[in-house]
């Protein structure tokens, strides 16, 4: 299941980088950053280094 969530996100990613002419690795950072943005107060999270902390 996380494979093909994955698999799926990694195809859509690159569509979107294809449509505005910049890379996957651009878009998967916007994506990340949204990610935390809507992440709540008190919540955690995985930062980009890869360590869970609380927001």
């Amino acid at each position: 299941l996380v494979q093909s969530v994955n698999n799926q996100r990694r195809d859509r990613y690159r569509e979107i980088a294809q449509e505005n002419g910049i890379t996957v690795e651009q878009v998967a950072a916007v994506a990340f950053e949204r990610a935390i943005e809507a992440t709540q107060s008190g919540h955690f999270l995985q930062d980009a280094s890869g360590n869970w902390v609380r927001k």
